[in-house]
């Protein structure tokens, strides 16, 4: 994907996202606080970050190890399954920090040889989102404190979602016009 492709839809989500905190807060909340320990979403989250691993690792070079790929359609099922049973608690903030993790490796990509300077826009994003990610992964109650502070009130969660869509305007303006 081009990074021009890959700032658009970064730009559509966190758009979404600051929309449903302006139009309602309150159900935002409720949304924030609820989905760390959301059961369906973890499973969800969780078989698209092991098949988007599975994926990478198919693609990638693996040296001597390279006759092992075949396992890997016995493996991610395997996977999936044990992180099921030995992770529910919190198990939705986990995998969006694994998403998280996997995230920054196609935006780096596209952004590594973009001649514009402004690239390294998404680059500090890339970091940002990682970080986080990894934060998530090994302190999944981190994603309760953050949602507790940044959508305590409607009115809050109104100014979040009005930094968002500025947020996701910069980046519209540059997918469009930059990138």
């Amino acid at each position: 994907m081009s990074l021009s492709a890959i700032t658009l839809l970064l730009a559509i989500m966190i758009l979404f996202d600051s929309v449903i905190l302006i139009v309602r807060p309150e159900w935002a909340q409720r949304a924030w606080m609820a989905f760390s320990r959301n059961r369906i979403a973890g499973w969800v989250i969780t078989a698209i970050g092991i098949a988007w691993a599975a994926w990478l690792l198919w693609h990638m070079p693996l040296g001597r190890f390279e006759s092992l790929k075949s396992m890997l359609f016995l493996l991610a099922p395997v996977t999936y399954i044990l992180v099921l049973m030995s992770m529910s608690e919190l198990l939705a903030a986990r995998a969006l920090g694994g998403l998280f993790v996997l995230l920054p490796t196609p935006i780096l990509t596209a952004a590594r040889w973009h001649s514009s300077p402004l690239r390294l826009v998404m680059i500090v994003i890339a970091y940002i989102i990682a970080i986080k990610g990894l934060t998530l992964v090994l302190s999944p109650y981190m994603l309760n404190k953050w949602s507790a502070r940044l959508v305590r009130t409607p009115k809050q969660c109104r100014l979040w979602g009005v930094v968002g869509t500025v947020s996701a305007l910069v980046l519209l303006a540059l997918a469009i016009f930059v990138y």
